[in-house]
């Protein structure tokens, strides 16, 4: 769930930005490395020539603010769905253009920190990630990550200080902060800018943490799971990416080896087998 508001629920997968054999989707929606592959087998979607890299889709419209004033929270939703359908069609310029637009009146009439406003950054994000526009696909990703750790920093804040706090709107901000450090990483390690993609996986990693412990609280026995299955997979793309690209030199093979036991470890937690394609994969390359 970082694409849609009700076209889909939580446990749907939204339209993958890399292609089906580099990459496997989970039950959370968030993407992981196949057990049989690695960092190096990132494959770029190919796209037509007419369609350019752009950071604004030339059937893009600028909305008037008549037009925003009469815009309903249902035709919004619906625009933003549309969107959705045009990305997994391939058609990136019209499911940009369908984003920018939502993204823009949801600016005006909620504001740029409410969370829909910043789900549709999202969006943007992984459509120009699919057109290779990297600059366009990084800044998106880096707003939208930045709102949505303002509002669970807001959030830990008021629990803090005694507030009673909403467990389950708290854990779905984490979701999708963690889906969207998940793409960012993705994004960055596609352009091999490895140290970054590294922070962002490793924030992720951290995310998850802080979801499963608030599942704990909630006593959601699925979403402890979810998130510590979120974690394991995560720590193998950041073994493999210290593996394949030797990041810190001297230290890489150590960082390799720190995520694929604290992989390992999870997986066993959540009762695994121990011939399960991941868990056979990683201690191959311990």
């Amino acid at each position: 769930a970082l694409h849609t508001d009700n076209m889909t629920s939580v446990n749907t997968a939204p339209s993958t930005p890399l292609s089906h054999e580099s990459f496997a989707v989970d039950s959370r929606g968030a993407y992981s490395l196949p057990t049989n592959t690695s960092v190096n087998n990132f494959r770029t979607p190919q796209t037509p020539m007419s369609q350019k890299s752009l950071s604004t889709p030339t059937s893009y419209q600028t909305p008037n603010v008549q037009d925003m004033k009469r815009c309903s929270p249902g035709a919004l939703m619906a625009l933003n769905n549309l969107g959705v359908v045009h990305e997994r069609k391939g058609e990136f310029q019209e499911a940009l253009a369908c984003q920018y637009y939502v993204h823009r009146v949801r600016v005006e009439l909620l504001g740029e920190e409410h969370t829909e406003t910043i789900q549709t950054l999202v969006n943007i994000a992984n459509c120009c990630q699919r057109l290779r526009d990297w600059n366009s696909a990084v800044n998106a990703y880096n707003e939208a990550a930045a709102g949505y750790r303002k509002i669970i920093r807001s959030r830990e804040s008021a629990a803090g200080s005694g507030v009673a706090s909403n467990l389950e709107g708290y854990m779905k901000i984490c979701r999708s902060l963690a889906g969207t450090l998940r793409n960012w990483g993705t994004c960055l390690a596609r352009q091999h800018n490895i140290s970054v993609a590294l922070d962002k996986f490793y924030e992720a990693i951290k995310t998850e943490e802080k979801i499963a412990n608030a599942a704990v609280e909630s006593s959601s026995e699925e979403l402890v799971f979810n998130a510590k299955l979120s974690k394991a997979q995560l720590l193998g793309i950041v073994g493999c990416l210290h593996i394949d690209h030797r990041v810190s030199h001297l230290r890489c093979a150590d960082q390799a080896k720190l995520a694929f036991r604290e992989a390992i470890e999870v997986y066993d937690e959540l009762g695994f087998e121990k011939d399960h394609p991941a868990l056979q994969w990683m201690r191959k390359s311990l």
